[in-house]
């Protein structure tokens, strides 16, 4: 649903989606006179009732920031993409604003992440009519559904049998989703994780079953922020309650990364990619040692799509059959070694 754009003078009204991000201000703490007006935005959606949840920087500094807002008096997740000005981005949904009903009765846009290829990922929670499920919306880069993404963009997932409600959510390096959140069982809350393929499925390979619900005893706990360390393991923060009182909680995960080597440690191994993104070919350029290694060209998914050998220190892989997107080039010699490439 298409909803009008408005800059104006700073004032907090009911209504609005009201942007003064860190970076506009300068050095000496001042407003960005450049950023909107006065180094303030306001944005209008014409209903009673929006919030912000969250927002992101694209590697373009473009700024995409997701809420609610109320229409007819149901949420519904509301999404902005503002250019480095604080202009509305017209490039994306037309006006560089939409809203989307989920379940079509509550719903609540809770955190954002950007993929490498500008995708952006929506999380939050949807009320399907009895509780509250996990919901996810990937938009395209012009702010179309992107329909590669669950069904028609959307996901949405039970954890338990009543309400569950995400509150923070992050990328991995292989492109798989992790979401954080929490979940009702038994009178009480507790941490609630989920990881996603990058086409929006569960990941099977984390816990079984993509899902993973910790309780720190017979109270309630509430997650609010997820990260990844260096090492891929999963660190949730947030609260547990007993009584009136609550306390600082965390909890952490072990979790497989499909790539644990970037670029730049890929060339100290004697592996550079050349033609990154590319389209139908790859150029491969591999230490003297590496000649005759196997390599797989790997999907989003982890799939072994391509695999061969390293015929010399200059090799050509065809990878016109790929699926367009983040994948992987990973070689097996004495030490294995993994790259990303975007193919287009």
């Amino acid at each position: 649903m298409k909803k009008k754009f408005y800059i104006k003078l700073a004032s907090l009204f009911i209504g609005t989606f009201f942007l003064m991000p860190s970076n506009t201000y300068s050095q000496d703490g001042s407003l960005d006179l450049s950023f909107g007006v006065n180094g303030k935005v306001i944005t209008k959606f014409e209903s009673l009732y929006d919030g912000i949840g969250s927002l992101a920087i694209q590697s373009d500094g473009k700024i995409v920031v997701v809420g609610n807002s109320a229409n007819d008096g149901n949420p519904n997740f509301a999404i902005i993409r503002l250019k480095d000005d604080g202009n509305a981005d017209n490039s994306f949904s037309y006006d560089g604003i939409d809203t989307i009903s989920v379940g079509g009765v509550i719903d609540y846009g809770r955190s954002v992440v950007v993929q490498s290829d500008e995708k952006i990922i929506l999380a939050g929670y949807s009320h399907n009519g009895t509780d509250n499920d996990f919901a996810l919306v990937r938009y395209n880069t012009n702010g179309t559904l992107d329909s590669s993404f669950g069904k028609d963009g959307i996901v949405t997932t039970a954890i338990g049998s009543s309400n569950d409600q995400i509150s923070s959510m992050i990328l991995q390096q292989d492109g798989r989703i992790v979401v954080a959140g929490n979940s009702y069982y038994n009178r009480s809350y507790d941490f609630a994780l989920a990881r996603y393929n990058i086409d929006g499925t569960l990941d099977t390979s984390f816990d079984s079953d993509g899902k993973q619900v910790t309780g720190f005893g017979n109270n309630s706990d509430f997650a609010s922020s997820v990260a990844l360390q260096s090492d891929g393991k999963i660190v949730v923060a947030g609260t547990t309650q007993e009584g009136f009182n609550s306390d600082f909680a965390l909890a952490r995960y072990n979790n497989t990364i499909l790539t644990g080597v970037d670029e730049i440690q890929a060339e100290v191994l004697s592996v550079e990619i050349y033609a990154d993104p590319t389209t139908d070919k790859l150029l491969v350029k591999a230490g003297l040692e590496l000649v005759g290694s196997s390599y797989s060209v790997i999907d989003q998914l982890g799939r072994p799509i391509i695999s061969g050998r390293l015929i010399s220190e200059s090799s050509s892989v065809a990878i016109d059959k790929l699926a367009s997107g983040l994948n992987f080039f990973q070689v097996v010699g004495g030490n294995q070694m993994t790259v990303k490439f975007m193919k287009k």
